[in-house]
């Protein structure tokens, strides 16, 4: 697709939507209503449905539920999960592909279900993104030999200890690679990659602040497992050689990054 037809896309989103009124009817600055746009997605109420735009309502089974029962009989929970994310998926398609996009899809659905103590199927995830099971058996392969930690039903209680994208992506970030390489790496839009970093900087902030982890995924807005999992990821990257990264990400003890500055899901 040309320029012009991934520039109309990108003004289709809701995100685009909001940051055009701002900057039209209210002249505000470009910089300014992406910053804006930024708080209230994570601090306004969604609406009377309970999903904000791009997220959608699945059902899985319990995280908990152990194999060798049919899953007829397994402990149902409902999630609700981002499954387009806007601008940052329109980047991903028009930089990456298709099958990049499922790929980042799947990433987030199994996350943000994870989250919320739930696990999908792949039959969930290939009615979800309409294709075949077997398209996404493919995906989740391709996935785990990059090193990615896909929670699914079948895979869970076996897979042991992994990292998810976010994990290995900062991890990379840490290693002083730059942004744009690790966005091609990852196959990920450059947004989503700074959204991880920034929001890693913060979560290390908060607990310098004696903050638990339950109040610094609060404030952060992600989850509590993605906050432990970013604490665990300080934790071994808290070494004399990476403290002049580290220094670049957290914010100084002047600021307040309290909100969050991502656009999220449920729990992503």
């Amino acid at each position: 697709m040309t320029d012009t037809v991934w520039d109309r896309l990108s003004a289709k989103t809701a995100d685009a939507l909001f940051v055009h009124e701002l900057i039209t009817g209210f002249e505000i600055a470009p910089r300014a209503a992406r910053g804006i746009l930024d708080v209230a997605t994570a601090v306004l109420v969604p609406n009377a449905s309970g999903l904000r735009p791009g997220q959608i309502q699945l059902v899985g089974t319990a995280a908990a539920a152990r194999h060798g029962r049919p899953i007829a009989d397994l402990d149902k929970c409902s999630v609700i999960v981002t499954l387009d994310a806007g601008s940052e998926d329109v980047a991903v398609l028009r930089e990456h592909g298709a099958a990049a996009l499922r790929r980042v899809r799947i990433m987030r659905l199994t996350d943000e279900a994870f989250e919320q103590d739930c696990l999908l199927t792949e039959e969930d995830l290939g009615r979800t993104l309409q294709v075949a099971a077997r398209t996404i058996r493919r995906d989740i392969a391709a996935l785990r030999q990059t090193g990615y930690l896909v929670r699914t039903r079948g895979y869970h209680h076996s897979i042991g200890r992994g990292h998810t994208h976010k994990v290995l992506i900062v991890e990379q970030y840490l290693k002083r690679q730059g942004l744009f390489e690790i966005a091609r790496w990852a196959k990920h839009s450059l947004a989503a990659v700074q959204r991880y970093v920034h929001t890693v900087g913060r979560v290390i902030y908060l607990q310098q602040r004696q903050a638990s982890v339950a109040e610094i995924a609060f404030l952060v807005g992600v989850g509590e497992k993605t906050t432990q999992q970013y604490l665990h990821l300080f934790a071994r990257y808290n070494q004399p050689e990476y403290q002049e990264r580290l220094a670049e990400i957290i914010p100084p003890p002047t600021s307040q990054p309290f909100l969050a500055s991502g656009k999220k899901g449920a729990q992503p």
